[in-house]
C-alpha cells in the first residue's frame, strides 16, 4: 500500500504546550483551555500526540515545542483527526499546521530541525 502522506514523519516524544484559541464554537464539552502533553511524531505538515481530552475536529490550538535545545517554535494547528486509543482512556490526535503568516518563521525552523535529524 502506497503512503499518501505529503511529509515524512519523525518520532517526537518531547513536551508540547498547547493553548485553545478562544472564540471557537466547539459544541458540547470543550477540552482544557491549556496544558502540556508529549508528542508522538512530527513532520513539516503537522504533529501527532496523545491526550486525555477529546478535542473536536477543526479545533485550533496554539502549540509551543522545542526543535532544538535552545529554540522553541510557536505554531497554530488544527485537529484533522481524532482516534480513541484502544484499551486506554485517552485519544490520539492528528494536527495540521495552519498556513498563516505567523507560522512562516516557525515552519522554517521546523524544516531545519527535521533536516538536521535526517528526516527530510
Amino acid at each position: 500500500m502506497k503512503d499518501k502522506r505529503l511529509y515524512k514523519r519523525a518520532d517526537f516524544k518531547d513536551p508540547v504546550q498547547f493553548e485553545l484559541i478562544p472564540g471557537q464554537d466547539l459544541g458540547g464539552e470543550a477540552p482544557r483551555q491549556f496544558g502540556g502533553l508529549l508528542g508522538g511524531d512530527l513532520s513539516e505538515g503537522g504533529i501527532r500526540f496523545r491526550t486525555e481530552d477529546f478535542i473536536p475536529l477543526n479545533t485550533r490550538l496554539h502549540l509551543n515545542f522545542k526543535v532544538d535545545s535552545d529554540q522553541a517554535v510557536d505554531m497554530t494547528a488544527k485537529v484533522v483527526w481524532v482516534q480513541k486509543a484502544p484499551h486506554a482512556e485517552n485519544f490520539q490526535v492528528g494536527m495540521e499546521f495552519v498556513d498563516s503568516s505567523s507560522n512562516f518563521q516557525p515552519k522554517r525552523a521546523l524544516k531545519q530541525y527535521l533536516a538536521n535529524i535526517g528526516n527530510i
